[in-house]
């Protein structure tokens, strides 16, 4: 390719980038007001700012039933979700925002109003976040990384400028400066030339494929759970009601800068992520001991731990993002159900935990009372979950050592049978040695490192060996390679 030629393709891949980048920046800053924000950002009237649990309550209760809806739908009618979200969400933020102008005409004021923008709002912010994780799953992993990584510290500038804006005026914003901007990008976004294929929507044996993908990650889902569960109480027993609403989203937005800065250091040390249950077993603990010794220490230092906690809280949802697109990849199943069950999890709890701490504050009990509770509750969730997983373990290899099972292939005759395949398949002797790391269930950026190639070629072997071999996942590639037959050492 010429120079020129190199030069047209660094930019193209340029501003695909740039593109992703301020799109789901985007998304981010209007998540922070419509989800998690307040109607005081929107409303300078106290009459309405007294009525904002109308609308807070119905965004996130919407926001969570529409993402297991869609979940549920793109299990029973797959094909009904390719690219329809899009329209779907985009109307449904544009009535809200719409809706949320009549106030100013003194002739609208119902909380029922609030209700029903809440409920748009929510519904439209899901269906928004699950058509970015298409997207998403559509582009070369390393450069989605970068996309999350660098938009989640972004994030936080906007943010920051929206609050410089009188009150009454952030709606003006929102509506025509921010909405657009995130309905543009998103739409162009979805022009953009996929450099990974769109998945089968409705593949063979789907069920047995979720049932498979799940044995595998289930101990992330209540891993998310916890994390849902503890994030507003923290925030409930740290802030007084003194505090302006824009201290936790702030808290937030900063939380996202640092567990940026952490996954970045991960990355460049492991050239791999974090698990959700390793994020878990690190984290919550040092919440729990965080939370015992807050009563002894000034306001200060409940900041840090808000702080802590906020880092955590980000460092999960960012890895909810790319961890499901790994798991639909390796399983072969839809990402829209697998992302729509993580995401409806953690924001089920999140909301579980809210009404938790509304509880809690009006119990009446002191704060260090109420700090010692949520301590211990917390080394509950970890001994629990703890619990679970290594009974669940325990029963699976003990299951494993009472049945015999002669078909299963020994590490160390994974090769033979890989040759067999590559053998009978005419596999050039670069995707054998593809075919026989992904059969030991090494993940594409340990092969790249291992064979010194990029992940793309990588992945590109894969897809030909998928092709060759009539898989359509890992997980199948797998199963065909414990159910080859191959002579025995002894034959």
């Amino acid at each position: 390719m010429s120079r020129t030629g190199n030069e047209k393709d660094l930019k193209g891949r340029y501003g695909s980038f740039c593109l992703l980048v301020l799109g789901f920046v985007s998304i981010l800053t209007l998540n922070a007001f419509i989800l998690w924000g307040s109607t005081s950002f929107f409303y300078p009237s106290d009459a309405w700012n007294s009525m904002e649990t109308s609308f807070s309550d119905a965004c996130s209760i919407a926001n969570i039933l529409t993402f297991f809806v869609i979940g549920l739908a793109a299990f029973l009618l797959p094909a009904v979700f390719q690219r329809k979200l899009f329209r779907i969400g985009s109307f449904l933020l544009v009535v809200a925002f719409a809706l949320l102008f009549l106030p100013y005409t003194g002739r609208f004021e119902s909380p029922a109003l609030l209700v029903a923008t809440g409920i748009l709002s929510g519904a439209g912010s899901a269906c928004l976040l699950v058509t970015w994780e298409q997207i998403f799953s559509e582009q070369s992993p390393i450069g989605i990384h970068r996309v999350i990584l660098v938009s989640s510290i972004l994030t936080i500038i906007p943010y920051l400028m929206i609050l410089l804006v009188p009150d009454g005026q952030v709606l003006l914003v929102l509506s025509f400066v921010v909405l657009p901007l995130c309905i543009g990008t998103l739409y162009g976004s979805m022009r953009l030339p996929a450099d990974e294929p769109l998945r089968d929507p409705n593949p063979p044996q789907h069920g047995k494929r979720y049932r498979t993908a799940l044995e595998g990650t289930w101990v992330a889902l209540p891993c998310i759970m916890a994390f849902g569960l503890i994030s507003p109480l923290i925030g409930a027993i740290t802030l007084d009601s003194s505090v302006s609403a824009a201290v936790p989203t702030l808290f937030a937005q900063s939380g996202n800068a640092a567990a940026v800065g952490i996954l970045f250091l991960i990355w460049r040390k492991l050239k791999t992520y974090p698990t959700i249950p390793q994020v878990f077993v690190i984290s919550l603990p040092v919440l729990s001991i965080a939370l015992i010794l807050v009563p002894f220490f000034g306001q200060e230092y409940r900041y840090v731990v808000l702080f802590i906690g906020a880092i955590a809280f980000t460092l999960v949802s960012i890895l909810v993002m790319v961890s499901c697109i790994d798991i639909a990849e390796d399983s072969g199943t839809s990402l829209v159900v697998i992302y729509c069950l993580f995401a409806g999890v953690l924001y089920l709890s999140r909301s579980i935990g809210e009404l938790i701490a509304g509880g809690m504050t009006s119990s009446g009990y002191s704060q260090s009372v109420q700090f010692i509770a949520i301590a211990f509750f917390l080394v509950y969730i970890v001994s629990m979950v703890g619990f679970i997983a290594f009974h669940s373990i325990s029963r699976g290899q003990g299951a494993m050592d009472r049945t015999e099972k002669p078909d299963r292939v020994p590490a160390n005759d994974i090769r033979t049978r890989c040759e067999h395949l590559a053998r009978e398949y005419h596999l050039s002797s670069r995707e054998a040695e593809v075919l026989e790391m992904l059969a030991r269930g090494r993940s594409v950026p340990a092969i790249a490192e291992k064979l010194y190639l990029s992940e793309n070629t990588i992945r590109s072997h894969a897809k030909r060996l998928y092709v060759a071999l009539h898989v359509h996942s890992k997980q199948e590639l797998i199963d065909l390679v414990e159910s080859t037959d191959w002579p025995t050492r002894g034959q």
